[in-house]
């Protein structure tokens, strides 16, 4: 038996922001304890490092370090999160478990995908292929004397998608549904006169070939035969780039319905530019002409004749961001239109034209361009593009999305001696660099004329705007949405709460900085967040208001710890509490910062802050920490402290064989009643027999998991 020692640094982001699907057990689960994440595996991911699973584990404990060194090879495979993530897995197995395993990555920038394996040198009679898909997490049956009997795997569901209408005809053709996928790698097309087929390659996997010479019903992966029209293929740099809109005609051509001309759209996020392919097709019979709505399109639907040519063609577009809170409006409203752009994903860029006052403003999303709102706008319409030559001087604002991003507003609003109208007479925007906390001031914007009413939004991460606007004249007030942060679980209080305030920050979108003072023991803590810098909570505050600032000079070593947001969280806290000889009271003695960074899975340990030794060890969960809370005295020092971790994504669990009367000395497994023929395994599952080591022996096997 050859010994396996497989560890993956799964290298992901945010955002993450979906459910899984799990897969069936490839393998058996026979004399073994299941764990739900050859001969051992052990991953590492953003919330932290799994159990190790496998031989020389301690029976049920799922120890994080291996109690021993292990027999075998030991193969490390490092995955660099957002380019490269494992989409398949495949292998053997035979009637006494996991005998050989393959990995498979893809580079999601260029497409390229890698193969490691075989890890395991015996080919099982049963060979297993997952399908395709973006996976998050593993799960099966281990030995902890022997080796792997059993894996599965959990696969990250594509996000929440909208169907768009139909685009063209339906008439004699076979309709095709590739659905929503995580995100879109190349799209291949077919044209002459006309659009002939087309196929799409996302991050599950290559979809079928839809339109002329597929056959019929079947939807062939690859074309059967040589086709007619040119070849056409779109390569994305995924997942920085993505389709956003298409356009093109339809109309009729040899008698049927057809899709004349086609246009694909695309956007960079990084720094916004914006690329047209086409035109697919000569536009033959094209006499209407359609054009998709904005946003990030993330898979396909449609009509096709396997004989003739594409008839018409939609999109799946993904869903909205998380809920943002709308801002109260700062300004006024008189003899104005009201808009609200609504939030978004993430802003790219903001247009601004001023002179006495703020005249106009314009948008930029990931989702596209915003409508135009002010001065010589058309009433009620609100065009993309300005109708003509405004005044005032024109400013435009670009950020490096995703790491810069709006994070305040203010400015003066009052009555306009220009307009004689309440209205919006200066404007600032504040953006922040997420990698090293550089904030920046763009402004004014407009002269301040009769402003009398200063303004300032709170601070948080600015994803939309709203407010209303004159078409004759200038703004007349301005609000924004501010993304909420994500859903947090909050620990348990790690210390005491003796004579001190408690202190609350609340979850956050993601943490900048950490500041804490301490000499003997930890006395004050500061954090820095996208929302804004969090009060000031320990030694020396004043009682009850949590300053921002500290009011004075503080005793004991300042410490400063910057992270490089995104790629850089808070995964973890520990440290001591105790009975301290200083105050003769419970207190915070000392106190670890535990660092990770999603690209390259580098921890970094910070502390300890505090050397006084106490009594009881604490240690936090793993996982995103987005917030603290605690009790700290404003006298002395702090008390105890607890986190907000970010909550993970749920992952639906099928349903487990149930549990029946197993083989005297089967005492680990999950099996059915010794005659094939009962009907003891759930739907989904069979009865199989296999040669055990005394005799013939029978468990409940997936049926789709083990197919040769």
């Amino acid at each position: 038996m050859y010994t396996l020692w497989v560890s993956f640094i799964v290298l992901l982001m945010l955002t993450v922001w979906c459910a899984g699907e799990k897969s069936p057990l490839y393998g058996g689960t026979r004399s073994a304890e299941k764990f739900d994440d050859v001969d051992a595996i052990q991953v590492q991911t953003v919330e932290g490092l799994r159990p190790f699973h496998g031989r020389n584990t301690c029976k049920g404990c799922s120890p994080i370090n291996p109690p021993h060194k292990l027999g075998g090879p030991r193969y490390q495979i490092n995955l660099r999160y957002p380019d490269e993530y494992i989409y398949k897995i495949s292998g053997h197995s035979g009637w006494y478990g996991l005998s050989q395993f393959y990995i498979y990555t893809r580079k999601g920038v260029h497409g390229n995908t890698t193969t490691y394996g075989p890890f395991g040198k015996i080919a099982g009679e049963k060979k297993f292929s997952s399908k395709e898909g973006k996976i998050v997490g593993f799960w099966g049956y281990a030995s902890t004397s022997t080796s792997m009997r059993g894996i599965g795997v959990y696969f990250q569901d594509p996000p929440p998608a909208t169907k768009s209408p139909l685009y063209g005809g339906n008439r004699s053709a076979e309709k095709f549904d590739d659905g929503p996928s995580s995100g879109i790698l190349s799209l291949t097309i077919y044209s002459g006169a006309i659009v002939d087929a087309i196929q799409v390659r996302t991050v599950e996997g290559l979809r079928p070939f839809h339109g002329t010479n597929s056959c019929k019903g079947c939807s062939p992966i690859n074309p059967p035969h040589k086709l007619g029209g040119t070849r056409y293929q779109i390569n994305f740099r995924y997942p920085y780039e993505y389709i956003y809109k298409i356009s093109g005609s339809a109309g009729c051509y040899g008698g049927w319905d057809g899709l004349s001309q086609f246009y694909i759209y695309t956007r960079n996020s990084v720094h916004g530019n914006t690329t047209t392919y086409g035109p697919f097709g000569n536009r033959a019979g094209g006499k209407e002409n359609f054009r998709s709505k904005e946003g990030k399109i993330v898979g396909f639907w449609g009509y096709a004749s396997t004989s003739t040519y594409m008839r018409g063609i939609g999109v799946y577009f993904q869903d909205p961001p998380p809920p943002a809170t709308k801002s109260p409006l700062y300004g006024g409203t008189r003899s104005a239109e009201k808009f609200d752009d609504g939030p978004s994903s993430g802003i790219l860029s903001l247009t601004i034209y001023s002179a006495a006052v703020v005249d106009a403003i314009q948008v930029q999303t990931v989702e596209g361009l915003r409508p135009f709102h002010g001065t010589k706008s058309c009433r009620g319409c609100s065009p993309i593009n300005p109708p003509h030559k405004l005044g005032g001087t024109r400013y435009q604002i670009n950020l490096r999305y995703p790491y810069e991003y709006i994070y305040k507003i203010s400015g003066y609003a009052g009555w306009s001696s220009v307009a004689k109208v309440w209205g919006l007479s200066q404007f600032y925007i504040y953006t922040r660099n997420s990698i090293h906390g550089n904030t920046t001031t763009y402004g004014p914007f407009g002269n301040r004329a009769g402003g009398k009413e200063n303004f300032y939004s709170k601070e948080g991460k600015i994803v939309g705007f709203w407010g209303y606007a004159s078409t004759s004249t200038d703004v007349r007030g301005i609000g924004v949405y501010i993304q909420n942060p994500p859903p947090a679980t909050k620990s348990p209080l790690y210390g005491g709460r003796e004579w001190a305030m408690e202190f609350d920050d609340g979850p956050s979108s993601g943490i900048l900085s950490l500041t804490i003072y301490s000499g003997a023991v930890v006395d004050a803590i500061q954090v820095q967040t996208v929302e804004g810098l969090r009060p000031f909570h320990g030694t020396n505050t004043c009682k009850g208001c949590s300053p921002i600032h500290p009011p004075h000079k503080l005793g004991g070593t300042r410490y400063k710890i910057n992270l490089r947001y995104p790629d850089e969280y808070i995964y973890k806290i520990s440290g001591y509490a105790g009975w301290s000889s200083l105050s003769n009271i419970w207190g915070l003695s000392q106190f670890y910062i535990y660092i990770k960074n999603s690209v390259h899975g580098k921890i970094t340990t910070y502390g300890p802050f505090g050397y006084t030794p106490g009594k009881e060890n604490f240690r936090s969960k793993e996982g995103k920490i987005v917030g603290f809370w605690g009790y700290a005295s404003a006298s002395t020092y702090m008390r105890g402290i607890g986190v907000y971790i970010q909550d993970p994504l749920p992952s639906p669990r099928p349903p487990s064989p149930p549990p029946t009367t197993c083989i005297p000395y089967q005492q680990a497994c999950v099996c059915c009643n010794e005659t094939p023929s009962a009907k003891c395994c759930p739907e989904g599952y069979e009865c199989q027999t296999f040669k055990g080591e005394w005799k013939y022996l029978s468990n409940c096997q997936p049926k789709y998991a083990l197919s040769l």
